[in-house]
Parts: structure tokens; C-alpha cells; sequence
């Protein structure tokens, strides 16, 4: 069955370094066959200077999407499967005027040890705009064999 691991709101920033809006941490023992889904958004406070959101699943960025100065929202979804030996990607993100992307590809993060999944948000340059993590979820769907 699927599990709701964390869903909860995040900070915001106005700030030109990336820094955590929100976070999430995962137990040990992620295993082959394990599935993490991340669902996020991020908006953006007024119309001066574009903005940059990121998620990041045990180190590895898996999502960061760049926005132009008049761009209000983004979102995103990512789904992070394990296999023995590492693990495989994909994530999809898009706002209001921007167009859907998608991206894909691998990563080797210690499942053994608690693994962090970390949202953050920077602003393009010195600005009173800033970037709001709305809201996101983790799901864990426990790998499940049915002969």
C-alpha cells in the first residue's frame, strides 16, 4: 500500500544561493523495488526577477527549473525507483506559461541510510520578489511482489 512518508507546506526566500524550503526524510532501507513519488509547487511574489526551484532526493538533483521574472508558479512531479545497485529517475515540471519538460536519469544514493529529499528555491538576483514552497508530498509504495 502506499504511504504518505511527509506532505507539508515550505518557506520562502528572496535570497540568490539556494537554500531549503522544505524538506523530508525517508528511513533507512529503501529496497529494490521501491518507489518514492514527489509532488511539488512553488510560487513567485511579484514581477522583478525570474526565480529557480529544485528538489534534490539524497543529494541528487533530480529537478531544477529556472523561471523568468513574470512567471507566478511551479510545479513538478517526480518519480524515484530503486533497483540493486542504484536507482532511476524521471521528473516532469511546468507554470503557468511554461512549458511542460520532462527529464530522466540515474542515481546512486546509500538507501541503507536514511535518504533526505530537500525542495529549495533561490531568486535570479537581489530582489523584494520572492519564492514560496506551496506545498509538497513524498509517497513510498513498498515494493510488493504477486506471483
Amino acid at each position: 500500500s502506499p504511504q504518505v512518508v511527509c506532505s507539508s507546506t515550505g518557506l520562502s526566500t528572496s535570497g540568490t544561493a539556494l537554500i531549503q524550503l522544505g524538506s523530508c526524510t525517508i528511513a533507512a532501507g529503501l529496497g529494490a523495488g521501491d518507489r518514492l513519488e514527489v509532488q511539488f509547487d512553488f510560487a513567485h511574489s511579484g514581477t522583478a526577477t525570474g526565480f529557480t526551484g529544485a528538489l534534490l532526493i539524497g543529494g541528487t538533483t533530480v529537478a531544477s527549473r529556472a523561471r523568468g521574472a513574470t512567471e507566478a508558479l511551479l510545479a513538478g512531479h517526480t518519480s524515484f525507483g530503486t533497483y540493486v545497485g542504484g536507482q532511476t529517475w524521471d521528473t516532469q515540471t511546468w507554470g503557468v506559461a511554461l512549458s511542460l519538460a520532462a527529464s530522466a536519469g540515474t542515481a546512486a544514493v546509500n538507501t541503507s541510510q536514511a535518504v533526505t529529499v530537500s525542495l529549495q528555491g533561490q531568486m535570479a538576483g537581489a530582489t523584494s520578489d520572492s519564492v514560496l514552497l506551496r506545498n509538497f508530498t513524498v509517497i513510498r509504495y513498498p515494493a510488493q511482489s504477486n506471483p
